[in-house]
């Protein structure tokens, strides 16, 4: 009876648990914007927990661009068109997807500098709280859950669904700052140098994580991933695979350095793991 069970569950398993020894293909959504010369932390990460799990893995964009809405969408209805995603958690996302609880970059995508038009700094040079900041108007996208955060805090958001779009808004005056998280920001300014600058003073906070996601049906997959990361985590892998890649970039933030704005995250799942303080980062 027991191996009669133990059969049907085997034959009832997703492929990635039947070949073992064959490369588990996994299809990632294509993203919109290819201009960053840096190497891809989710990217990176996502080989090697695999590998660290034991498989090896072959890491495929979509067809397709795919936007982050749509993509969720698609990951939620199980089309076939990918099998993960990576994106930062709300409340909605984790109801329709299922979250692998390891935060990506280590919760630095709640830590947001301001990206405002050159010779506008001065203008932020008195802000000191919330209340300073909400007068202005912030730029964020049409679909991102920090959106809905900033709003949520009593500030002002302007959106867009291109991001290029922002930018451009931005340089229009029809906003006054894109907050934008301290692993993007220095790149995307220096792109754009004649035009904006990085405020040299704030850092707006609130807690959240970018997770890996699968449809709520591939259990084998989540774990598999957990499974990876966790051994990625313990060994400190992980810590040192985000510095090797973003370490320039926390270096030239100085948020020891900056008058902090704390935010209250009400789409943060009670489920994230603040209370394990090794999976996110501190600035020193």
């Amino acid at each position: 009876m027991q191996r009669r069970a133990a059969t049907t569950l085997l034959l009832a398993a997703p492929a990635v648990l039947r070949a073992r020894d064959a490369p588990l293909r996994l299809r990632y959504p294509q993203p919109m914007r290819r201009d960053i010369p840096v190497r891809s932390l989710p990217l990176e990460l996502l080989r090697r927990a695999v590998e660290r799990a034991g498989r090896v893995v072959e890491l495929e964009p979509s067809q397709h661009v795919m936007v982050q809405a749509r993509s969720v969408r698609e990951l939620a209805a199980d089309s076939g068109l990918i099998d993960l995603l990576w994106t930062v958690t709300s409340r909605e996302r984790e109801q329709a997807l299922r979250p692998v609880r390891i935060p990506i970059f280590r919760g630095l995508y709640g830590w947001r500098l301001l990206l405002v038009r050159r010779g506008d700094s001065a203008r932020f040079a008195a802000l000191r709280s919330l209340a300073d900041l909400q007068p202005l108007r912030l730029l964020q996208g049409a679909d991102w859950p920090d959106t809905r955060v900033l709003r949520d805090n009593g500030l002002r958001v302007e959106t867009a669904q291109s991001f290029e779009s922002l930018f451009k808004m931005l340089q229009a005056a029809r906003g006054d700052a894109f907050p934008r998280g301290v692993t993007e920001i220095g790149w995307e300014q220096s792109q754009r140098s004649d035009r904006f600058e990085v405020e040299p003073a704030l850092a707006l906070h609130y807690p959240s994580a970018e997770y890996y996601f699968v449809s709520q049906r591939n259990l084998a997959l989540a774990e598999l991933l957990e499974r990876g990361l966790e051994r990625m985590q313990a060994s400190g892998e992980h810590e040192e695979l985000l510095l090797d890649i973003h370490g320039e970039a926390l270096r030239a933030a100085r948020l020891h350095e900056r008058r902090v704005l704390s935010l209250r995250n009400a789409e943060l799942p009670e489920a994230t793991p603040l209370q394990r303080r090794a999976l996110w980062w501190r600035p020193t």
